[in-house]
């Protein structure tokens, strides 16, 4: 009986652990190797990694309230930083698709 108490909160621990990240995806749609791109907003700054052409990474990041979501990245030996578009909250059902165009501007995919 212990052994399953303790399974149980274990799950919950885990599962809370995990409640109130919000997914931010990435798609490339430039022809040019992205590197060192990374995602921030309010309370985060996740690191996505290097993307080829047509590529597309998502990762969980967990803003502290109401936050946009900005992306950093190389291409080409230039560093990109684009302003912050869309809107996430720190709930599990919030999610965001940040699309990079062939002229490296960051734009949020329609709903």
């Amino acid at each position: 009986m212990h052994r399953v108490a303790i399974l149980v909160l274990v799950g919950l621990l885990a599962v809370a652990g995990c409640a109130g990240r919000a997914s931010v995806t990435i798609r490339h749609g430039s022809s040019a190797q992205i590197q060192n791109v990374r995602v921030e907003g309010r309370c985060f700054a996740e690191k996505v990694g290097d993307l080829p052409p047509g590529a597309a990474e998502s990762v969980r990041v967990k803003p502290c309230g109401e936050s946009g979501v900005s992306a950093k990245f190389t291409a080409a030996g230039i560093a990109h930083a684009a302003p912050e578009v869309g809107y996430i909250e720190a709930d599990s059902s919030y999610s965001v698709t940040l699309i990079i165009g062939p002229d490296f501007t960051v734009r949020e995919s329609p709903r």
